[in-house]
């Protein structure tokens, strides 16, 4: 796994008057290898599985070296983990759901240093690049080095970090992204609509001794329902580690959703397909007689201005809702916005 790392902290007043020192950060020990021997980690609070992480030692270059990093990302990495032997690391801990079982800790090692890295993979343009292109691996920067600066304080006995700019490589993860709480309120606001599929079994069976009006008779009803919004809580948010947060948002976007379709999903012959939220015990519909069409001017503008944010954010955040099925196609886009709409400014970046 490639990563640069660019951070830069301001001091508030102090910073343009305090001299920041720069310190190169060294590699050449321990390639390929953990910094430490394992140990056993169980997350808390539980319930929780067991798992080794490899910080028993946070210092390289001594006896107890850990056993060989194995990549265990997708693709093929830009460097090894650890090829470089780094002295200096940034710790990541977290924890996965696993389901019924609980979580299981993750520790993931940044290994710091080496050559700076053109992610665009063109030196010839004489522009240093930190957004990706698909399929152009980045290149090394010929005489330079992965770096930190730092601003010591010797009054207030502190040390500050002005500045980092440095080349990472770890051991990536077996299939977990950071996004899982996005994936989870997105999915949602979109399961609500799982009773609409009853439409393809009605329009493969219409012509039939025994057709099945399963979309006629289901859709607004169960996955519409209070209790299906209570359930999908309850499941997305036990996949999670912010369990609150995701369950109160996947609250709202399963009810943002029934909104939507109680003000703007009226069918092409003005039938208002009624929300059934009470069902199982009520067959009771929720209808507005102010209810558009589904194809009608405001539900146009909203998907345009929807769309224009989406575009917006994805060039002044640097990610779209691409990411949820490919990160290469959201670079690819995010690389696009900007080689288009130019680079952001400074208050942006």
């Amino acid at each position: 796994m490639r990563r640069v790392l660019t951070a830069t902290l301001f001091l508030g007043a102090l910073a343009p008057l305090a001299r920041a020192d720069k310190f190169e950060l060294l590699t050449g020990v321990d390639a390929r290898l953990y910094p430490g021997v394992a140990r056993t980690l169980v997350p808390t609070p539980g319930p929780g599985i067991p798992g080794p992480v490899y910080d028993g030692d946070r210092l390289a270059g001594t006896p107890d070296v850990g056993p060989t990093v194995v990549f265990q990302g997708t693709g093929t990495p830009f460097y090894d983990p650890n090829e470089h032997g780094s002295f200096s690391f940034l710790f990541r801990r977290g924890s996965v759901p696993i389901g019924p079982p609980g979580v299981y800790p993750l520790l993931g090692i940044e290994f710091l240093g080496g050559p700076l890295l053109d992610l665009d993979g063109d030196l010839s343009n004489n522009t240093r690049s930190l957004i990706p292109v698909v399929g152009q691996p980045p290149v090394e920067i010929p005489n330079t080095w992965s770096y930190i600066e730092l601003v010591p304080d010797f009054a207030g006995q502190a040390i500050a970090l002005a500045n980092i700019d440095a080349t990472g490589c770890n051991e990536g993860g077996p299939g977990i992204g950071p996004d899982v709480a996005t994936i989870l309120v997105t999915l949602a606001g979109l399961l609500p609509d799982l009773d609409g599929f009853g439409a393809v079994v009605e329009w493969s069976t219409r012509g039939s001794e025994r057709p099945l009006p399963w979309f006629s008779t289901y859709h607004h009803t169960f996955s519409h329902a209070a209790v299906s919004a209570l359930v999908l809580t309850l499941v997305l948010a036990a996949c999670a580690r912010q369990r609150l947060r995701v369950a109160l948002l996947a609250l709202a976007a399963f009810h943002v959703h029934l909104l939507g379709d109680l003000v703007g999903a009226r069918g092409p012959d003005g039938h208002q397909w009624p929300v059934r939220y009470l069902w199982p015990w009520s067959q009771a519909g929720w209808t507005w007689s102010g209810q558009w069409a589904l194809n009608a001017w405001p539900n146009l503008l909203l998907t345009g201005l929807a769309v224009l944010w989406v575009l917006y954010r994805g060039w002044s955040q640097g990610r779209t809702p691409l990411e949820l099925v490919s990160r290469r196609a959201d670079a690819a886009l995010v690389a696009a916005l900007r080689r288009r709409f130019g680079p952001l400014p400074d208050h942006l970046a």
